[in-house]
This record gives C-alpha cells, sequence and structure tokens, in this order.
C-alpha cells in the first residue's frame, strides 16, 4: 500500500466520523449559556434582607406549582420549600414569626406567583372554587 492510499484511507475515515450525527446532549453548555442569558439569579426581599433563589427554577417545583394552581393548596408551602430550599425557607419562616408576623399561605402563594413570573413560566388558568378563603 503506497503512501496516498494511506492517506486517501485516513481521510475517508474523517470524512465518515465528521458525516455522523452527533449523539452526545452536552446539558452543561446549556445550562450555562442559560444562566448567561439570564445574567445573575432572581432574589426575594423579605424582612430587609435579600434572600437568593436558583439560577433557574427547579423542575419539581413545577409540578407542585401546577397542584396549587389547581386548588391544592397544601403544595404551596412544600413548593415554595423546595424552591428556595428548605434552610432558606425555614430562615425567613423563623425570621418572620420572631417578627410577630409570621408567614400566611397568601404570603407563600404570592412568592410562589411572583416567582413563576421572574422565571417566565406560565401555568394554566384555574377555577376559582380552589382558592383560599
Amino acid at each position: 500500500m503506497s503512501d496516498v492510499d494511506v492517506e486517501v484511507i485516513d481521510e475517508k475515515k474523517k470524512t465518515a466520523k465528521t458525516d455522523e450525527p452527533d449523539r452526545k446532549i452536552d446539558l452543561d453548555a446549556a445550562r450555562k449559556a442559560r444562566r448567561e442569558k439570564r445574567g445573575a439569579p432572581p432574589s426575594i426581599v423579605f424582612l430587609g434582607k435579600d434572600w437568593p433563589l436558583p439560577h433557574g427554577l427547579p423542575a419539581d417545583v413545577l409540578e407542585l406549582a401546577g397542584y396549587v394552581a389547581g386548588g391544592d393548596w397544601s403544595r404551596a408551602v412544600p413548593a415554595v420549600r423546595l424552591l428556595l430550599g428548605a434552610e432558606v425557607y425555614d430562615a425567613v419562616r423563623i425570621a418572620a414569626a420572631e417578627d410577630g408576623d409570621p408567614l400566611e399561605l397568601e404570603d407563600v402563594v404570592f412568592l410562589l406567583e411572583q416567582v413563576l413570573e421572574v422565571y417566565e413560566v406560565t401555568l394554566p388558568e384555574s377555577d376559582a372554587s380552589g382558592s383560599p378563603s
């Protein structure tokens, strides 16, 4: 086999390799690009302090928020707790209680609605029968 034949074979290997579709899904690159596009993560101002939120909306929050939108208010606190992280949520809850004005369900639902808006997530409309009284 001559050097020319070897070059042709090597060139065919390169061509064959580049013609194959890329079957790798790069979640790292996608997350990095989304975060760069969004800029700094959002935060909540409560009792004069900034409480940080994650760069992206945790997927499990969306499921719980969907239940809340459907009228299952028992999922509001777990959704916000998951969103903030248990440690931050507990700190917010304790700070409010120590301030003499504990968190109310309406606070948690308002917070959840506002956070979904910041993350540009729209849930289907629910009927009014599930709203807290």
